[in-house]
């Protein structure tokens, strides 16, 4: 399973163990899941600098930010 790193904009941070994640545009929420399919947490893009897939921070360029920050 992917660890995926949050940074709230309030500047804390949250790491997130999910298989696979998806976005909602009219709500505005990025729904992490597990292997099993289930909703292990969500995030609201009001709230959140960005979403980070952790092994992107040991590449020179990460590719793989999945919304960057403002």
């Amino acid at each position: 399973m992917s660890q995926y790193i949050v940074t709230y904009d309030t500047g804390e941070t949250q790491r997130i163990d999910a298989a696979r994640v998806s976005y909602d545009p009219s709500e505005g929420v990025y729904a992490l899941y597990n292997e099993d399919g289930k909703e292990v947490a969500w995030v609201s893009t009001s709230e959140t600098r960005s979403i980070v897939l952790a092994s992107v921070l040991n590449q020179t360029r990460p590719t793989q930010v999945i919304r960057p920050s403002a």
